[in-house]
This record gives C-alpha cells, sequence and structure tokens, in this order.
C-alpha cells in the first residue's frame, strides 16, 4: 500500500515522545473500520506517550484520546513522521 520514505514508519516504529501524522490504514485488516471509528483517519496528529516493557500495547494519544493498541494494531496505521 506504502511506499516507505525517509518519513514514512508505521505507528510501531515510532518511539515514546514522538508525534506524527497518519498517512492511511492497512487494507484488509478486520480492525480498520475501527481504527477510523476512534480518529486514526489520514492526516490525523498523534503523539505516542508510553509502550510496555516489551513493546506491547503502545499508548498514543490522538485528538485528546489516549488509546492502547496491540503491536498488529499498531502495525497496521502509516504515519509521516514530523520533521
Amino acid at each position: 500500500m506504502h511506499q516507505p520514505g525517509s518519513n514514512t514508519a508505521t505507528l510501531c516504529d515510532l518511539r515514546p515522545g514522538e508525534s506524527a501524522s497518519i498517512s492511511g490504514l492497512e487494507r484488509g485488516v478486520s480492525f480498520r473500520v475501527r481504527l477510523l471509528e476512534l480518529g486514526f483517519v489520514p492526516g490525523g496528529r498523534l503523539k505516542v506517550i508510553r509502550r510496555a516493557p516489551l513493546g506491547c500495547p503502545v499508548e498514543v494519544e490522538i485528538s485528546g484520546s489516549h488509546y492502547c493498541l496491540r503491536r498488529e494494531q499498531a502495525k497496521a496505521v502509516w504515519v509521516e513522521r514530523a520533521s
């Protein structure tokens, strides 16, 4: 779906404290609609708050709300890192 560029990554690749804008969601994943309902829409801004010790789940802030995503879900969210 996405061609990786210098600033393109998945949400799973971001570290705590990093901000990014959402560039898209993987197609074909069963939870895609739910992510869209929660506000994970292209152009939306998010910030990684923290990760569990083994990297899963990851807590993110988007539109003033906090969500925890599993690794599988975080890998489905494509982002552009803030410059």
